[in-house]
C-alpha cells in the first residue's frame, strides 16, 4: 500500500502504491519491533538498563537505539537504522554563526536551554551509567555512545517518536511520513477541542501491534503525509528540524505584563471578582495565531485581561459596582468590548517583540528569496539551516506585524473602559463590524 522512497535533499517520503482511502491501515508491526519501555525491558539489555528506564527512559532508549546501531546487521532494526538521518538538524546542533541568525527571537532560550540540558543528561546519566558496564558494547566500543552519537539519537527520539496517553514510541518505518496538516486542522469548525486527537486516532497500540492509519484518501502514486499534532512550529523547528511552511496551529508568545497584585492593585484588588467571572487565567502570556489561522488570533481571555489591565481606579471602581448590580449585562458588555476594541497593550507587546529583532521582516523575506533561489544541488548545509531560520522568523514577524496593525489607530484617543462599557450594545456591534470591514 505504501513504500519509502528518496528524495534528496529533503530525506525520505513515503508514496501510495494504491489508493488508499482515510481509516486504511498503512503500517502494521508486532509491537516488540517498537522502541519502548516494555521492549527495552524484554530485551537481554533489560537488566542492565532497568535503572535508567525507571527514572529516565528516554535516555534509556537513545542508549538501546545506539547498542543496536552499533550492533550492525545483527540487529532485527538494522534496516530501518540504516535509513535514519545521519546528522543532527535541529538548532541545538548548529554552530553559533549558524544561529545567530535567530538572534532576538525568544526561541533562543529555548534552543540554549535544550544545549544544556542535554550536556547535562550525559555528564549526570549515561557517562556514570557506562562507567559501571563490564560486559557487551557498553564496555567494549565505548565510542558508539559518545556525546556526538547520544545527542543523534536524542534528535531521532524527539524528531520520531510518538506520544500516546504519555508513553513514548519509537515505530521503524511509521517515522518516514512527512507532516502536512489534517483537514480537521484547516478548519476552526471541524476542530476538536481535545489537543492531539486527531493523532491519537490515526496511531494505534495495542499489546501486539502498533498502526498507523490514513488520515485522509490519497491517489495511488501520491505522498502519503500525516499531521504531527496541533504543535506551533517552534516545536517542529527545536525537535524536528524542519519548519513547515503552512502549519495553521503556528504562533508566537507574548507577554502583557509582568502582572502583580503590586504592580496593578486595582485588577488584583477590585477587580478580582471579574477575572473570576471571566475565566481569566493567572497569567499573562499568550500565544497570538496568523490572522489566516482558523484558530482565533488572540485569545478571549488575553483580550479581557488586556481591557481590564489598563482600567483606572474610578473605572474599576465603577465597573465593580455594575457587576455587583447586573452581572450578566455586565460581563457580556464586558466580552463585546474586548472584542471589538483595538487593544493598546497588545499592540505594543507586538512592537516590542519586533524590536529585539536586529533585522526587519523585508531583509528576512530578501535573503530567503535570494536562498530559495539557489539550486538544490548547490545548497550547503549552512544554507538550508540558514533558510530554515529565517522561514521561522518571518512567519513569527507577519503575525506580530499583524497584531500592531490591529492596534488603535495613530492619532485616535481611545475611549474609557467605562464609556466602552456603557456603550449601547447596538453601537458595539457597529463598531466590531467597522473593525472587521477594515481589517
Amino acid at each position: 500500500m505504501t513504500k519509502p522512497n528518496a528524495m534528496p535533499p529533503a530525506g525520505n517520503y513515503v508514496v501510495a502504491t494504491r489508493n488508499i482511502a482515510k481509516g486504511d491501515v498503512l503500517i502494521s508491526l508486532p509491537r516488540s519491533l517498537a522502541i519502548c519501555v516494555p521492549t527495552i525491558t524484554a530485551s537481554p539489555h533489560g537488566k542492565a538498563l532497568a535503572p535508567l528506564v525507571d527514572a529516565h527512559s528516554a535516555v534509556a532508549m537513545a542508549l538501546f537505539l545506539l547498542h543496536e546501531k552499533a550492533s550492525g546487521p545483527a540487529s532485527p532494526w538494522a534496516p530501518w537504522i540504516a535509513i535514519l538521518p545521519r546528522s543532527v538538524d535541529a538548532p541545538h546542533a548548529w554552530s553559533a554563526v549558524q544561529r545567530a541568525v535567530l538572534a532576538g527571537d525568544p526561541v533562543v532560550a529555548k534552543i540554549d536551554s535544550a544545549r544544556t540540558a542535554l550536556l547535562a543528561e550525559y555528564n549526570n546519566q549515561v557517562k556514570p551509567w557506562l562507567a559501571r558496564q563490564r560486559s557487551g558494547l557498553w564496555a567494549s566500543a565505548p565510542h558508539a555512545f559518545s556525546l556526538k552519537r547520544f545527542i543523534w539519537a536524542r534528535f531521532i527520539l524527539d524528531s520520531r517518536a510518538w506520544f500516546l496517553q504519555g508513553v513514548r514510541y519509537l515505530v521503524p518505518m511509521a517515522d518516514m511520513f512527512n507532516f502536512a496538516p489534517s483537514d480537521v486542522q484547516l478548519s476552526s469548525a471541524a476542530r476538536s477541542t481535545t489537543r492531539g486527537a486527531t493523532f491519537a486516532a490515526s496511531h494505534r497500540v495495542s499489546t501486539s501491534s502498533v498502526e498507523v492509519l490514513a488520515e485522509a484518501s490519497v491517489t495511488r502514486g501520491a505522498e502519503v503525509t500525516e499531521s504531527y499534532g496541533d504543535n506551533d512550529s517552534s516545536v517542529y523547528f527545536r525537535y524536528h528540524g524542519f519548519v513547515p511552511r503552512l502549519n495553521p496551529d503556528n504562533c508566537v508568545p507574548l507577554r502583557l505584563g509582568p502582572f502583580s497584585p503590586s504592580s496593578h492593585p486595582t485588577l488584583f484588588n477590585v477587580l478580582t471578582p471579574l477575572l473570576q467571572a471571566l475565566n481569566i487565567p493567572r497569567k499573562d502570556s499568550f500565544c497570538a495565531y496568523d490572522a489566516d489561522s482558523p484558530l482565533r488570533q488572540i485569545p478571549a481571555w488575553a483580550r479581557l485581561l488586556a481591557l481590564l489591565a489598563a482600567a483606572s481606579p474610578a473605572d474599576a471602581a465603577a465597573l465593580a459596582a455594575r457587576h455587583a448590580a447586573a452581572p450578566d449585562a455586565t460581563l457580556a458588555a464586558l466580552r463585546d468590548a474586548a472584542a471589538s476594541t483595538p487593544s493598546a497593550s497588545i499592540a505594543a507587546a507586538a512592537a516590542a517583540a519586533l524590536d529585539a529583532y536586529p533585522t526587519s521582516l523585508g531583509d528576512d523575506e530578501a535573503r530567503l528569496a535570494t536562498l530559495d533561489a539557489i539550486p538544490p544541488a548547490q545548497q550547503t548545509k549552512t544554507h538550508a539551516r540558514e533558510a530554515m531560520a529565517l522561514l521561522f522568523i518571518t512567519q513569527r514577524k507577519r503575525i506580530l506585524h499583524q497584531l500592531v496593525a490591529a492596534g488603535p489607530e495613530p492619532g485616535v484617543a481611545t475611549p474609557s473602559l467605562a464609556d466602552i462599557v456603557n456603550a449601547p450594545r447596538s453601537a458595539r456591534k457597529r463598531k466590531r463590524k467597522r473593525k472587521r470591514a477594515r481589517n
